[in-house]
């Protein structure tokens, strides 16, 4: 349920002028994704006899799903679309709770990994 609400806040911040088309698109891919689950794991788990190749999936798509997230925060916070650091361009203090949680993830993973530099 967090991560649904922190995506949701993402999309909004990406698209501020289309939050309603954001939040409808993700809305009906988990939907998707909450319908597909349990029937490809119920057939893979009929079929094999044990849950190992259904976790293994889930994981997989887990995964794949947070490269994509992290890539477009990426995309969106370090470059202006032309490969130049936009780092220099002031951004409005955060609102919500939630852009407030993004900013001190953010900000941990930029440290943690040794500086704005670093992750360039």
């Amino acid at each position: 349920m967090g991560i649904t609400a922190l995506t949701l806040s993402i999309g909004k911040i990406l698209k501020p002028g289309q939050s309603q088309k954001v939040i409808g698109l993700l809305t009906a891919i988990y939907g998707i994704g909450q319908i597909l689950g349990p029937l490809v794991s119920g057939i893979l788990s009929k079929n094999s006899g044990n849950f190992v190749s259904a976790i293994v999936i889930s994981a997989a798509a887990v995964i794949l799903g947070a490269m994509i997230l992290t890539a477009g925060i990426l995309k969106h916070t370090i470059t202006n679309g032309h490969g130049r650091s936009d780092l220099s361009t002031p951004r409005p203090a955060p609102q919500t709770k939630h852009e407030k949680n993004l900013v001190t993830y953010w900000n941990f993973y930029i440290k943690k990994q040794g500086g704005y530099d670093a992750v360039c």
